[in-house]
C-alpha cells in the first residue's frame, strides 16, 4: 500500500522540480492589470496583453468550451458584456497573484514561461442586486513580458460567459 511517508519523510527536496518561484513583477502586472481591467479601462490594458491573447473559460473541455482569441475580440467581448448585462458596478476584490517560473514542460498545456496563478472575487452589480464568485485564473506571458493565455475557473452558474 502507498502511503505519504516517502514524500514527507525525507528532508531533501526534490532534486529537479520543474518549476520556481517566479518574478514578482509579473505579479505586480496581473494586480493591476485585474484592477484596471475592473474599470473598464481596456484601452490601457493592451500594454501587457498580447495581441494573440487566448481566453479560456471554465466550461467543458477544450474542444467544447468558449474561448476569446485576439486582444481585439477579448476588449469587445467585455465592453458587449458591460454592455448587455446592463452592469451598474463591475469590481474585483481580494487579489491574490503567485508568480511561477515554469521550467520543464507541463502537462496539459505546454507552455514554460512565467506563469501567475491568481484567485480573486468578481462582484457585479446589476439591477441593484449583486452577483458574485471566487475566480482562480492562471496567466501566461510570452517573450514580451505580455499575457498570452488567461485559463478562468468560476462557479459558472453564477455568471453566463
Amino acid at each position: 500500500m502507498e502511503n505519504f511517508k516517502h514524500i514527507f519523510g525525507s528532508k531533501s527536496t526534490v532534486p529537479d522540480p520543474g518549476y520556481a518561484v517566479g518574478d514578482s513583477k509579473y505579479s505586480k502586472a496581473i494586480d493591476l492589470s485585474l484592477t484596471i481591467f475592473a474599470d473598464g479601462r481596456f484601452d490601457i490594458l493592451s500594454e501587457v496583453l498580447s495581441p494573440n491573447l487566448v481566453l479560456y473559460f471554465p466550461v467543458g473541455l477544450d474542444g467544447n468550451r468558449k474561448n476569446i482569441k485576439g486582444l481585439d475580440n477579448f476588449i469587445k467581448y467585455w465592453q458587449d458584456y458591460r454592455l448587455n448585462k446592463d452592469i451598474d458596478l463591475f469590481q474585483i476584490t481580494e487579489i491574490n497573484c503567485v508568480p511561477i517560473q515554469v521550467i520543464k514542460t507541463p502537462k496539459y498545456v505546454s507552455l514554460i514561461g512565467n506563469w501567475v496563478f491568481s484567485w480573486f472575487n468578481v462582484i457585479i452589480t446589476t439591477g441593484g442586486q449583486n452577483i458574485g464568485s471566487r475566480v482562480n485564473a492562471t496567466f501566461h506571458f510570452n517573450d514580451n513580458d505580455q499575457v498570452d493565455y488567461i485559463f478562468m475557473y468560476y462557479n459558472s452558474a453564477t455568471f453566463t460567459p
